[in-house]
């Protein structure tokens, strides 16, 4: 399969010759599959590099369950890892002074949401009609009937007519 048939997800995941597996022993090496699937790699270079016979073995390697939670678990350590270093800098962003106020200012509201202190606006729950009462739906009709006046009344009797 040409490289260019295949979608790569890293710069440096090509599709390399196959001299190119780094494996010694028999079947595939599992272990750097874990790792490389963890990091968000394609089944065609995990294939090529860990020595899978065939796109099917290494699809049916990836799904199954006890190869997906090693997956999940390495990927959740990563994330993690990467959060904590963005912790640190965002801690040293806000130790300096900047001279670019927006930049502080993002900073800010990420270390505000990170601790929790600053939640993002979550809309109002909605009811659905069998949830309303007479009063609440006779006070949604009266809305909806003035929001279309409104919007009637800006296009003008041309809109109407026509």
């Amino acid at each position: 399969m040409p490289d260019s048939a295949v979608s790569l997800l890293w710069p440096d995941d090509r599709m390399p010759d196959s001299s190119g597996v780094s494996h010694c022993g028999d079947g595939p090496n599992t272990e750097l599959a874990v790792i490389l699937l963890s990091s968000g790699c394609t089944l065609a270079y995990v294939k090529a590099q860990c020595g899978f016979e065939s796109m099917r073995a290494v699809s049916a390697f990836a799904s199954d369950g006890e190869v997906a939670r090693a997956v999940s678990e390495l990927a959740g350590q990563r994330a993690k890892r990467i959060g904590n270093r963005a912790m640190v800098r965002l801690e040293r962003i806000l130790a300096e002074e900047h001279t670019d106020l927006r930049a502080t200012v993002l900073a800010v509201r990420t270390g505000l949401e990170l601790s929790g202190q600053l939640k993002r606006d979550h809309d109002a729950p909605t009811k659905a009609v069998s949830d309303l009462s007479v009063a609440e739906l006779n006070q949604l009709i009266d809305s909806t009937k003035a929001e279309l006046d409104s919007r009637i009344s800006r296009r003008g009797p041309s809109a109407i007519a026509g």
